[in-house]
Order: C-alpha cells, then structure tokens, then sequence
C-alpha cells in the first residue's frame, strides 16, 4: 500500500512525490518529506540501519500537508498509507473506510489553464451518480463492505470491483 500512497500523491500534484535519482536520493526524498524514521516510527528499520551503519538524513517533519494543503481528507489517508512500519500502515480494508473515499465528498477546485480540472464531486456530470438501477423486489443494490455499506456511483457493477467480486445481474 505504500505504492498506492506514492501514486495517490503523484496524481494530486502532477509530479512524483520521490523523485530520487538514486537509492540513497530516494531515501533522501521519502525523509524530507515524511521525516526521518524513529524507534517510535519503525523500530525495525532504524536498528537495522545501525547494524548496517547507515544513519538516515534528519528531517523532522512530516510535510505531506504542504503538498496537499487543501484536501485534509487526501492528507490523512495519505499519512496511514506512507508510514514506515508496515505493521502500522493501514491496510486497504482500512484505507477504504478513510472519509477520502465516501462519496459525495467535497473535492478541492484546481485551475489549470483556465480551466477547473476537479470539482465538487456532486456537481460534476461525470461523477454524478445515476439513479442507482433498483432490483426486481424494488429495494436498491446493496453490498456489505465490512462495517459499511456500499451504494457506489455505477451501481452494482462498481461496486462488484471494488469488492472483487463478480457482478450477476438480477432477471426482472
């Protein structure tokens, strides 16, 4: 899931997040802005740089807000799936329950070139959800998701993906 952060990242700024030209630049990038590792961070990784003798760049912060300043909601998921220790990096069950996914939630308004790249999700005709197709007993399409409950934006079908299961129409 930390691939997922990174790319998540790289589609809300346009540009990689890490662009290092090198491991050790790599390190470098993923440190500024994330911070440096501690024991409290990933124990793991920090005694296993001692052993190697390998002291990561001191950075104290973590930045992600800075990249992302106006989506908290993108900032916060983006904080659970960038942790170091992946024994506490969200998994994606997780991550689909962070409020960054619930539908109809508001998204930030970009210019680019005069032109808005991202709106209010529920005032975009592409992101506008259809009236959701009712099975034959009347009652909407539901799919329980965990805790939650799933009614997505293309109805059954979307949600048979994001569920990873197989979409079987109901016969009228």
């Amino acid at each position: 899931l930390w691939a997922c952060g990174a790319i998540m990242g790289e589609l809300f700024t346009a540009n990689p997040i890490f662009p290092g030209s090198s491991e050790t630049d790599q390190l470098h990038k993923v440190c500024s802005l994330l911070g440096s590792p501690t024991h409290q961070t990933w124990p793991f990784g920090v005694s296993r740089a001692k052993q190697l003798k390998f002291t990561f760049p001191s950075f104290k912060s973590n930045r992600i807000s800075e990249i992302i300043p106006k989506c908290p909601p993108a900032v916060q998921l983006l904080q659970a799936l960038l942790r170091y220790d992946p024994r506490r990096r969200v998994t994606a069950g997780q991550a689909l329950r962070y409020p960054f996914f619930q539908v109809g939630a508001d998204l930030p308004v970009e210019k680019k070139g005069g032109e808005e790249m991202l709106a209010n999700s529920l005032e975009s005709d592409v992101l506008r959800p259809p009236a959701t197709p009712a099975s034959h007993d009347g009652k909407a399409h539901r799919r329980r998701f965990g805790s939650t409950t799933l009614q997505d934006a293309q109805g059954p079908v979307l949600a048979s993906m994001v569920l990873n299961t197989r979409y079987k129409p109901m016969m009228p």
